[in-house]
């Protein structure tokens, strides 16, 4: 319900001074559905668990590790290069296909994922659009508490190429993570040389996100159906008790982990058996009109301007 009322609320920002306040509201409230609209039915936390399953699953995970790795980088780059909405609108177009259609990723699943950061992004926006001044301007000027809630135009063009350049940036690095499995990144990462520590580091962090999402997802389930959250005093008591138990449970799995570890010869290196994904023309190609696109686009508009 956040998400939608942000989304709600910028999407009015953006359009007043453009559109007709009539329009201004039915976007708005268009806006407000279709972030809502993936969520109707309940969040579910195993979209976030089952990454690494959906990578496997996906049909793009044959494709070498690092021709996805340098395309998302490439693309991202490309998008906060250009500054432009539209460049930024078709990368994520083309990125959220790729990942939907070639890769067989479920559509409700890429929206949810999808929608979790942009709330982060929305939040953002809002900080970026409005703006407090002692005298009324720009195309909205609200009175607050002896000033002016103001949004000026310049604020609507610089919130709009930032929202749009952070909502592709994601679906880039979703595109990349929703097709490669974790101990294929990693070997990619390795012929690079990044360090082995930070590899190490990296892997064991987006492991127990996942490990400590699905625990606490567990305990809020367990504490539900003992009516912890009956009343508002006893969800603050009921939140500060899973908080505990969710540190000590992953200083116990930390433990166990390197347990296990040490029982299968762990000598201060993570070892990960290494898929090897032939290079193919094909691959190369796709990649190559994934990042063509938009700098075409890019490069028209740029033409048009001058």
């Amino acid at each position: 319900m956040l998400r939608a009322l942000l989304g709600a609320v910028i999407v009015w920002g953006l359009a007043m001074g453009r559109l007709s306040p009539v329009l201004a509201l039915t976007a708005a409230a268009v806006a407000a559905g279709l972030l809502w609209l993936p969520l109707r039915h309940g969040h579910s936390h195993d979209d976030w668990t089952a990454i690494d399953y959906y990578a496997l699953q996906s049909r793009l995970h044959s494709v070498p590790a690092g021709l996805k790795a340098l395309t998302a980088l490439a693309l991202i780059v490309l998008t906060l290069a250009a500054r432009s909405p539209l460049v930024s609108l078709l990368v994520w177009v083309l990125t959220a296909a790729v990942t939907v259609l070639a890769g067989r990723t479920p559509a409700r699943t890429w929206a949810r994922l999808f929608l979790t950061p942009l709330t982060f992004v929305l939040l953002s926006g809002l900080a970026l659009l409005f703006d407090f001044d002692a005298v009324p301007g720009g195309v909205v000027s609200l009175p607050c508490f002896g000033v002016y809630l103001t949004i000026p135009a310049q604020a609507q063009t610089s919130t709009l190429v930032i929202l749009t350049g952070a909502a592709a940036s994601v679906s880039c690095l979703y595109a990349l993570c929703l097709s490669t499995p974790m101990p294929q990144l990693i070997a990619a990462l390795g012929r690079v040389h990044v360090p082995e520590l930070l590899i190490e580091l990296m892997y064991l962090i987006y492991r127990y996100i996942f490990v400590l999402s699905g625990t606490l997802s567990q305990m809020k389930i367990a504490a539900a159906a003992r009516l912890g959250y009956g009343t508002f005093r006893r969800s603050f008591t009921t939140t500060a008790s899973i908080m505990t138990s969710l540190l000590v449970s992953s200083f116990q799995r930390a433990s166990a982990s390197f347990d296990a570890m040490q029982s299968r010869c762990y000598e201060g290196k993570l070892r990960f058996l290494e898929q090897k994904s032939p290079l193919r023309a094909g691959h190369l190609g796709s990649a190559a009109v994934l990042v063509a696109l938009p700098l075409a686009a890019a490069l028209l508009e740029r033409l048009g301007r001058g």
